[in-house]
């Protein structure tokens, strides 16, 4: 029987994720219709500006919880993951800097980031730069047991954070002077955790913050950060690491015009 694959692309792209809010349906629809009538090269400017419009108009931003900035960021990550599920890549402007800290280590390297929008972009920078990121550890993954990034159909194998043994596989990489990546935190808002710092600690492995942001000029802004002590030798070394990084976080959610972590009423978000 003859299947049309319009109808495949259809059912991957409106499958169903962690809402199921009309205004997700219809993002989905949306993002169905301009793969199947628009050339890739514009996907990410029609997202952009799609984005820059309703975080104008959003009920967080007009109720003063969530700026347009950071409603912008969000919601243009959102669709950039809808993209792609197409299957297709599709260009994103990027700007990374700091690539040099991810080679010369002996004992692996540790990608360690928090949770703000276009995270993934971030990771799709490191991939595109040639570096191989060999696991990612992760609470979710997808069918195949591997992540997705947005814009590219490059994947990276997961290591589910839920597992008994997320340690020794981690450690195995590592072992390996291979990569691993993962954020520290389980949401934005909550607290930083230390535990893989310590752990890379323990291995000898090299620690280097991701970030990422939305930028005026509408690219994607990629920041590769050397902690203060990158192989973590102990505990007061471990927290100075993690106040860095969240001053990092919270310098990206000022220029979002939000509240530093911390200091606004996150838990309402």
């Amino acid at each position: 029987m003859h299947t049309n694959p319009e109808d495949g692309l259809f059912k991957k792209i409106m499958q169903k994720t962690d809402t199921d809010k009309i205004s997700s349906h219809f993002a989905k629809f949306f993002v169905w219709v301009v793969v199947i009538t628009l050339p890739a090269k514009y996907w990410y400017r029609i997202a952009y500006y799609v984005s820059h419009f309703f975080g104008l108009i959003s009920r967080q931003a007009l109720l003063g919880k969530l700026s347009v900035q950071y409603q912008r960021a969000y919601r243009l990550n959102r669709l950039l993951s809808l993209f792609t599920r197409s299957g297709k890549a599709f260009d994103i402007p990027i700007k990374i800097t700091g690539l040099e800290l991810l080679h010369s280590t002996q004992n692996g390297l540790a990608i360690c980031s928090v949770h703000l929008p276009l995270i993934k972009v971030g990771i799709r920078a490191i991939l595109d730069s040639g570096f191989e990121i060999d696991a990612m550890i992760a609470g979710m993954t997808g069918s195949d047991g591997k992540m997705a990034f947005w814009g590219t159909t490059k994947r990276v194998k997961t290591i589910a954070s839920a597992e008994a043994n997320v340690l020794i596989k981690a450690r195995s990489v590592l072992k390996e002077n291979g990569s691993i990546s993962l954020m520290i935190d389980t949401n934005l808002g909550n607290p930083l955790s230390p535990n893989m710092l310590r752990f890379c600690g323990k291995v000898g492995a090299k620690v280097v913050f991701l970030l990422a942001e939305l930028a005026d000029d509408h690219s994607v802004v990629v920041h590769l950060v050397s902690p203060p002590y990158p192989y973590c030798e102990d505990d007061n070394q471990v927290n100075e690491n993690l106040n860095a990084l969240a001053e990092l976080r919270d310098d990206i959610l000022i220029r979002y015009q939000l509240p530093p972590v911390g200091k606004g009423n996150w838990k309402d978000i």
